[in-house]
């Protein structure tokens, strides 16, 4: 009886303590090919918001931090993914007041300087934000003086 108690200890503390190795993580998932859909869009109101690829922007930063009134506001944008129905923006924000908006159609192009050349912008502290597509992308306290 001991011995069956004794072999039965034995056996329970050896599948108890089995150490099994660490599951695999899965690898960093990479962007899939664009895919292109065919629709009848006749009488549809499509809002287009294309999903922001990761390292979609290499770039994102305004051409100095204070500007004077009147002065262009300008914001630089560098990018890695151009698609060809891709819009970039920029928006010049007083809290949750938005002060000016400029976009232009990417067409494949990875360089923009985009401006905001509005001279009714007056004095204060604005945040401007850059836009890949629906996405914020970045975005900058600035000072206008």
């Amino acid at each position: 009886m001991r011995r069956r108690f004794g072999l039965g200890l034995v056996f329970i503390a050896f599948f108890a303590c089995r150490h099994e190795a660490p599951a695999a993580t899965a690898a960093p998932r990479k962007a899939g090919p664009a895919v292109t859909v065919k629709t009848d869009e006749r009488n549809a109101k499509v809002d287009l918001t294309l999903p922001l690829v990761a390292n979609a922007v290499a770039r994102c930063a305004p051409e100095k931090t204070g500007f004077a009134a009147g002065e262009p506001i300008r914001l630089g944008l560098t990018l890695n993914e151009s698609p060809e129905k891709l819009v970039v923006g920029a928006k010049l924000m007083d809290g949750e007041k938005e002060v000016a908006h400029v976009s232009q159609p990417a067409k494949g192009q990875k360089t923009f300087t985009l401006e905001i050349a509005d001279k009714k912008i007056t004095a204060g502290k604005y945040r401007l934000a850059g836009y890949w597509g629906g996405n914020v992308v970045c975005e900058h306290d600035i000072v206008v003086k």
